[in-house]
């Protein structure tokens, strides 16, 4: 008899039908996606959470019952010691940049992968926004109008909208 691992994910946004049937992704990386998980179907034994973001406890109970070897998880599923103690878990595979809402104990021999450069441009783009926002004081002045202090008759002064351009300024992001 051959071993068939079990894999589980966290949530049904990895399943055929969500992921699979995004129409942003071209027609041939949805046949793609669509003959990846018959195949994995054929090696492993899938269980996929019904649900985007299942609690801790459900999380827990369902490790518990299927006892996953290989666990498919993101951000909003924090993966914790107590959930995968007594699991025979060879890895554990996050979709996001950081994999510490992942609990390890130092000696374990579970392999950890993440995708450490799926959000890098995001970010900086966030960056730069957030600077453009804080030079134009956009967060305030929106807030004001939003807050209807605005009327047609404001004048608007230098005292009320304290703000800046970008030039002549040098900026610089690390990270």
């Amino acid at each position: 008899m051959t071993f068939k691992p079990k894999i589980y994910f966290t949530s049904n946004v990895f399943s055929p039908e969500q992921i699979g049937s995004n129409e942003k992704i071209s027609p041939e990386i949805r046949k793609k996606i669509s003959s990846l998980w018959q195949e994995l179907n054929e090696i492993a034994e899938l269980k996929v959470f019904d649900g985007r973001f299942p609690t801790n406890e459900q999380l827990k109970s369902e490790f518990k019952e299927f006892r996953p070897n290989f666990i498919g998880c993101h951000l909003s599923h924090p993966i914790t010691l107590e959930m995968i103690k007594n699991l025979e878990l060879y890895a554990i595979s996050t979709s996001t940049a950081g994999f510490n809402h992942i609990e390890r104990s130092k000696i374990d021999d579970i392999l950890l992968t993440h995708t450490p450069g799926v959000l890098h441009k995001t970010v900086a783009d966030y960056t730069i926004a957030v600077i453009m926002a804080n030079l134009r004081n956009l967060i305030d002045l929106h807030q004001y109008v939003w807050d209807g202090h605005w009327t047609p008759r404001d004048k608007w002064d230098l005292d009320q909208s304290l703000c800046s351009t970008i030039d002549k300024k040098i900026v610089g992001i690390v990270g």
